[in-house]
């Protein structure tokens, strides 16, 4: 004997058109995970009116009410789209570029948070615990004249100088694991070149010869800087293991 219902199968995709492994697809009591196509396939379904769910850890679940599912085989394809969640640091400034502070924002956009500082402050970047933030400052308060590494609370308190530098320090990049940054430091001659120290400022140390130099950023594992180096044919880049 037969088992009475009809086959419902379809897709899920994201909203840039990619295909969703591993989407819970609920069809009234019917339930089944897509596949690595992002496709599924419900069986036997019997006729009737079903609320039609998709969720995954990570995304939006998807409802759809009034499903009717009929004598004939059904197709359904659906979009998830990723959850926003976290805040993104960054520096605002006025159109000419004269001066900056650091805001910080929802990832959706939502609730823009007043000025965490109003000085000539950039390169804002959060530590991987997301309680602090490195960034470069001068001015209005600060010490004045060269760029300096500065952290400071995730709220904008405990603002405190990590360079203890008489020349620029900027470009600051904290690592993955926490324990230390990577920035630029300009010499006295005007030369840069990538420097690293703890992330309380300690141990500062040179790591590429002064041969203008910059842009740092981690590997994931902390254990190497990528950095754009400028030579007498444009730029390139590099990376150099941290020691």
């Amino acid at each position: 004997m037969l088992t009475p219902g009809v086959r419902v199968k379809g897709v899920v995709t994201s909203n840039v058109g990619n295909p969703i492994a591993g989407v819970r697809v609920t069809l009234g009591n019917y339930s089944r995970f897509t596949d690595d196509l992002g496709q599924f396939t419900l069986s036997p379904v019997l006729p009737g009116t079903y609320r039609l769910i998709a969720e995954k850890p990570g995304y939006e679940k998807a409802t759809r009410d009034g499903v009717s599912i009929g004598a004939d085989e059904a197709s359904f394809d659906i979009t998830l789209t990723r959850q926003v969640s976290g805040r993104i640091i960054f520096e605002k400034g006025l159109l000419d570029k004269t001066s900056f502070g650091i805001s910080v924002v929802n990832a959706d956009g939502s609730g823009l948070v007043k000025e965490l500082t109003n000085s000539a402050d950039k390169s804002p970047g959060w530590s991987p615990d997301g309680s602090k933030i490195v960034f470069q400052g001068k001015g209005q308060g600060r010490e004045g004249g060269a760029w300096k590494i500065y952290t400071m609370n995730a709220d904008g308190s405990g603002i405190r100088n990590i360079s203890q530098n008489a020349e620029n320090d900027i470009m600051p990049a904290w690592s993955p694991d926490g324990t230390m940054i990577v920035f630029v430091h300009w010499d006295i001659l005007g030369q840069p070149a990538i420097y690293v120290m703890d992330a309380n400022g300690g141990n500062r140390k040179k790591i590429t010869d002064c041969a203008e130099e910059g842009a740092p950023t981690w590997s994931p594992d902390s254990d190497k800087i990528a950095f754009v180096k400028k030579t007498k044919i444009g730029e390139e880049i590099e990376f150099e293991e941290e020691a």
